[in-house]
């Protein structure tokens, strides 16, 4: 029982994350997958980049 509860919480939290992230794009809170890349690439390097902002570029529209 102790499992199955646990499993059940995790997997709410999972669609709540779900949910969240499906929330942001409808929203157009996307960055651009280039510039995260390359901030990604940066890291640990001497000329690590700034996260990248925001960006008003859809890379799909989510409909209900």
């Amino acid at each position: 029982m102790k499992t199955y509860l646990s499993e059940n919480i995790v997997s709410n939290q999972q669609w709540q994350d779900t949910l969240t992230t499906l929330n942001s794009v409808q929203k157009g809170d996307l960055i651009n997958e280039s510039e995260f890349n390359d901030w990604l690439q940066s890291w640990g390097s001497k000329n690590e980049k700034k996260a990248p902002s925001k960006s008003s570029i859809y890379l799909f529209r989510v409909t209900r």
